[in-house]
């Protein structure tokens, strides 16, 4: 994304440009300053700093970096727990599907054996009045 960068005149312009080519404190474009036309007192002033700006793109970059590193370190962090928590909530959900196989199953059994019973109990009942008649027939 295109940065804002104070030129000498103090005007500000949007840029793509790299840290070492948007002019720091000094006025100065560390990429384009030409060294060998400074010379005397005032060279060494502009060259001190334009070593401050240098050493001030350095320290934006590490602590960018730094930044960058922690945040990461923390998305690891998160992207982990969630991976732990993805697998926790799929072996609850196999655990209720069991259970509930399990209750259907159960509830299943117990209505076969209602059924069976009642066809016995029918199977009583109704070999009850044959065995009545068999007894009045004698």
């Amino acid at each position: 994304m295109p940065r804002a960068a104070s030129g000498r005149d103090g005007t500000q312009a949007a840029s793509s440009r790299g840290l070492l080519d948007t002019p720091g404190a000094s006025g100065y474009a560390v990429a384009k300053l030409d060294v060998s036309g400074l010379s005397g007192a005032s060279g060494d002033v502009t060259l001190q700093a334009v070593i401050r700006d240098v050493e001030a793109v350095i320290g934006r970059a590490t602590d960018s970096g730094a930044r960058l590193g922690a945040g990461r370190i923390l998305v690891e962090g998160q992207r982990m727990f969630l991976n732990a928590l993805v697998k926790t909530n799929e072996r609850a959900i196999g655990a209720l599907v069991d259970a509930d196989i399990e209750a259907e199953s159960s509830t299943l059994r117990a209505l076969q054996a209602q059924r069976d019973l009642a066809t016995h109990a029918l199977n009583i009942a109704n070999a009850a009045p044959q065995a009545i008649l068999i007894l009045f027939r004698l």
